[in-house]
């Protein structure tokens, strides 16, 4: 199998993947991105043991359990990246560019899976895009995949498969037509989901069947099958300064509808806004996937995450899925 892999000459977006010299494997986070630097969690670290993910005879561990602020920035720290950038207002995980080696680009990797599918997996990531072409008029430029597939180290046995939509048109579509184009996991196993989530997020297991996204654990060919969305260009860094002000957690009325709130991170505007410390709450940002159909369906919510002053002015917005506050959006 060639995987496609260059250096990142092409803008790398969300949930695309990144090697560094040392051959470790790095996540993209987000679309704003300090110069000559990338924000990418550290997720794959080459390995002499077994392990379930391999390519060309090298091993990979895997160094976080679980998605997560708290779950995802240890492993980062202990190879020290982790820095507070004063745009973003936050401690994050920055890879500077001289250290990369390879770039993977989740569209590039699907044309490749599409050309010639060169295992059981693979074949099953070409069913789902079929569908996605049948059942919801999403065509395959609009389609890239994301997890172990994306640097082709993922496993037959334990591997799920990760696909990204990219821009606002096709994860409207998506968001509205997974349900007829994949199964939903069956009871048992939905339910085993939904304590994790819970146990994950600090949350009650009726909380998270209340935001649950709709587009997570779908079923194809006995395959767990997870979206995300993405925007399909990067933003430009500096446009928006945010400040920390402190920790926020309150009821909030969110405008519905936002294609904005379904990609990562996902933001969606306050349609009244709240006084908070000297500023108005304008938007809620989520940095955790998983709360992103809650903004997008918006109505009254409940949010705990870092009040951000922005550019130092008389408006605020509320980022959840920080190191400071991992924070949640639930149903009020």
């Amino acid at each position: 199998m060639a995987v496609i892999g260059s250096k990142p000459a092409e803008p790398l977006l969300t949930h695309d993947y990144v090697e560094d010299v040392e051959g470790r494997l790095y996540v993209i986070v987000g679309d704003e991105h300090p110069p000559n630097a990338y924000v990418a969690f550290l997720k794959y670290v080459p390995t002499t043991e077994q392990a379930p993910w391999s390519r060309r005879g090298t091993h990979y561990a895997r160094v976080i359990r679980a998605y997560g602020a708290r779950n995802v920035f240890p492993a980062s720290g202990r190879v020290g990246l982790l820095q507070y950038d004063p745009v973003l207002g936050a401690e994050v995980p920055i890879l500077h560019k001289d250290l990369i080696a390879r770039a993977y680009h989740g569209r590039d990797r699907l044309r490749e899976i599409l050309s010639e599918a060169s295992d059981e997996l693979e074949e099953v990531v070409c069913e789902a895009v079929d569908a996605l072409s049948r059942v919801c008029g999403i065509g395959p430029g609009s389609v890239g995949v994301t997890g172990s597939i994306l640097p082709g180290i993922h496993s037959i046995k334990v591997s799920d498969i990760d696909i990204v939509i990219y821009g606002c048109r096709d994860s409207l579509l998506l968001a509205d037509c997974v349900g007829d184009a994949f199964p939903t996991q069956p009871p048992r196993v939905l339910k085993r989901r939904v304590v994790r989530e819970a146990a994950l997020y600090g949350l009650g297991p009726d909380d998270i069947l209340g935001v649950m996204p709709p587009y997570k654990a779908r079923l194809l060919r006995g395959r767990e099958l997870n979206f995300v969305m993405a925007r399909d260009r990067p933003r430009r860094y500096g446009k928006r300064v945010l400040t920390p002000v402190g920790v926020f957690e309150g009821v909030l009325d969110v405008e519905p509808g936002s294609c904005e709130a379904l990609m990562y991170p996902g933001e969606a505007p306050v349609s009244r806004n709240v006084e908070v410390r000297g500023c108005r709450v304008v938007s809620v940002i989520t940095y955790e996937n998983f709360f992103t159909y809650a903004l997008y369906l918006g109505g009254r919510l409940r949010v705990s995450g870092v009040l951000e002053r922005v550019d130092g002015g008389e408006e605020c917005v509320v980022v959840v899925g920080t190191r400071e506050n991992p924070g949640y959006v639930i149903r009020a």
